[in-house]
């Protein structure tokens, strides 16, 4: 059943959509419309909590969750293919990406905007006196969870980028790029101040919001990604032990997705004209199937995966040749019952975070217990407890492949950030994985999407782009 929060129509919550369309420029954004002299936007707990809920709502709407995010960053890695592919993303899958391409603007321009919403709420709310102490310590947070998830995909998918902190848009019109590092700590300090406001757990008892293990959950991933090992560790422990979410074991893999997963850290409903998440039509539809697994993902499976049948369907093609292809979500997005929601954190993913820093950090006795809770799920046998680092490594990244795949690009991200196992200076795995499937397209550069052209053309500032373009 639908809550009120994603069904909340009062007019501040319209005023937030059309201030700042979603199809605009990121350099293109403006005032919103007669929305900063207003105080009724955050006149009330009610009127402010709308104004939060559309957050949501564009995040939902836009391209980096009902459109491109998971497809794209698939077809850039080694996970997915497209059948009848445009000319965007034809680009994606051959590495061989413009300064035009609509897929990557799409995700830049959808990050930006809710970047821009969360900035105005944190402004407004900050500046109100008719909210409640409690519920705007509350909001702020959430806007700021909702911020550093964007700033999490720009920084991983384009490096050094605008960093707008503010809803002061006139100052933005030339700004330069702050380099990733930069984008990072601030990150950090978004979800630390998350993790202050935000409360355990809402009387709903679902996970549609952000809460403060939602913001634990992200920093524990902000934190590995960031090679702080410690830290990585300390904040996937937090969320395990003691969320109140992970029991010792996770559901069975046909039960992931649902809406109320019990393996669910932080949910987002479908858009508010669906009762499921777009994706299964945007694979797979009526008959026709548009991006298909790789063979080199479909003979990753090791023998009797239960993750196989649940999270991958085989069909024929025409020709009578098999075609699988991901089907995490299931239920018809045009259903009137909802089933499924988007799941964005999970707990699977933090067991992976904490195995992966704990070897780093030279506990693997811990790291291959970790791991085992996801291979006992799948219907594996647990690891040799004998695996020095080097396997250990070897395993996590090849759980984190099957366990996350067509799951918001952690492939990609993954590639990117794990260091080349021949040890060879500056390169990384991308660099071994993709030259061998993608040949002469892959080049080093490729790692990062390029600034897109529109927001090139309104502002020089945010001139070179990156290598590579």
């Amino acid at each position: 059943m639908r809550s009120s929060f994603s069904g909340n129509k009062i007019w501040a919550c319209a005023l937030l959509l059309t201030a700042m369309s979603a199809c605009k420029k990121f350099t293109e954004i403006g005032p919103p419309r007669d929305f900063l002299s207003s105080e009724e936007a955050f006149a009330t707990d009610v009127s402010a909590n709308a104004t939060i809920a559309n957050i949501y709502n564009t995040l939902t709407n836009g391209a980096l969750v009902n459109q491109d995010a998971t497809l794209s960053l698939a077809l850039s890695a080694d996970e997915l293919t497209a059948v009848n592919p445009s000319q965007s993303q034809l680009q994606l899958e051959q590495n061989n990406l413009t300064i035009d391409n609509d897929n990557t603007a799409a995700l830049w321009n959808a990050a930006y905007q809710v970047i821009s919403q969360a900035n105005v709420a944190i402004q407004g709310v900050t500046g109100a006196t008719g909210i409640t102490p409690e519920k705007k310590k509350q909001f702020i947070g959430e806007a700021r969870f909702l911020r550093a998830f964007s700033y999490t995909y720009l920084v991983n998918l384009y490096g050094a980028l605008p960093l707008v902190l503010d809803a002061n848009w006139q100052d933005h019109q030339r700004i330069a790029r702050t380099p990733a590092d930069k984008v990072y700590q601030q990150i950090i300090l978004d979800l630390k101040s998350a993790q202050d406001s935000l409360p355990d757990s809402y009387s709903s008892g679902t996970y549609i919001r952000a809460t403060r293990w939602a913001a634990t959950a992200l920093l524990a991933r902000i934190y590995l990604y960031d090679q702080q090992w410690a830290a990585a560790e300390a904040q996937a422990t937090d969320v395990l032990e003691n969320a109140g979410i992970y029991t010792g074991s996770l559901p069975a893999p046909e039960d992931v997705f649902l809406a109320g997963s019990e393996e669910a850290i932080w949910q987002l409903q479908p858009a508010s004209y669906l009762s499921n998440p777009i994706e299964s039509n945007l694979i797979a539809a009526y008959g026709a199937v548009n991006y298909a697994l790789t063979d080199n993902l479909a003979n990753a499976f090791e023998q009797g995966d239960l993750r196989k049948d649940a999270w991958v369907t085989e069909t024929v093609s025409d020709d009578g040749s098999s075609i699988l292809y991901p089907a995490k979500y299931k239920g018809d997005p045009y259903d009137q019952s909802s089933s499924e929601y988007y799941m964005m954190l999970r707990v699977g993913e933090q067991l992976l975070i904490r195995a992966e820093a704990r070897t780093m950090l030279g506990n693997t006795a811990a790291a291959i217990a970790d791991v085992n809770v996801i291979r006992q799920r799948a219907g594996l046998d647990d690891l040799p407890a004998t695996l020095d680092k080097a396997g250990c490594l070897a395993a996590i990244a090849q759980e984190r492949r099957i366990e996350l795949l067509a799951e918001w690009g952690q492939r990609w991200l993954d590639l990117k950030r794990w260091p080349a196992l021949s040890g060879a200076t500056n390169a990384v795995r991308a660099d071994e994985v993709l030259s061998l499937i993608k040949g002469a397209n892959w080049q080093s550069t490729d790692v990062l999407y390029p600034v897109p052209a529109a927001d090139l053309k309104l502002n020089p500032s945010l001139y070179p782009n990156n290598p590579g373009y």
